[in-house]
């Protein structure tokens, strides 16, 4: 809440390594890398490709702003311990898919798109915390909208069906 505060003139800047709050606008120092981030607009996103000295390779997006909210939807948080798809989607394939998308519109339609192949007409969910979600894939992507949205001002919340409605997103 307090880097939202900050967002148009950097009277705060919160201080955390929590990548979770590379979502919400405002700026962002991490003491381990001595950085700060603005983290406002739709942000971007990076491939961050490693390679082992025997020629593996290992991939890991990074971002900010608001297509890093796009990117946990869709990906989940092995460290937060949720995933929406299983096996969950992979760094590697997200940013192949996703590449390109600047704009909220496209990034919702992708979001849908993939919460709709995934689930279907499914009609009852269990989530990985063990609550069961009864409905479809949009009240399940109104779970995990609410699970990586980072409260801004106390009670906010991203009602999905309304982002949908005024964007326009085909659903």
């Amino acid at each position: 809440m307090y880097q939202y505060k900050g967002r148009n003139d950097k009277s705060y800047v919160v201080c955390t390594e929590d990548k979770d709050a590379d979502q919400t606008p405002g700026y962002k120092y991490n003491p381990r890398t001595k950085e700060v981030k603005c983290c406002n607009g739709f942000g971007a996103l990076e491939l961050i490709v490693k390679e082992t000295a025997s020629g593996n390779k290992s991939y890991k997006v990074k971002g900010y702003g608001r297509a890093f909210f796009y990117f946990q939807l869709a990906t989940g948080d092995p460290v937060d311990t949720y995933s929406p798809f299983k096996p969950a989607k992979t760094h590697y394939r997200f940013h192949k898919e996703f590449n390109g998308i600047d704009n909220d519109k496209d990034a919702w339609q992708y979001v849908v798109n993939e919460y709709k192949t995934y689930f279907g007409d499914i009609k009852e969910y269990t989530a990985w915390d063990g609550s069961v979600i009864v409905g479809g894939w949009l009240e399940i992507l109104q779970v995990y909208a609410d699970v990586v949205h980072m409260q801004r001002w106390l009670g906010d919340r991203v009602d999905v069906k309304k982002t949908l409605d005024k964007l326009g997103v085909d659903y």
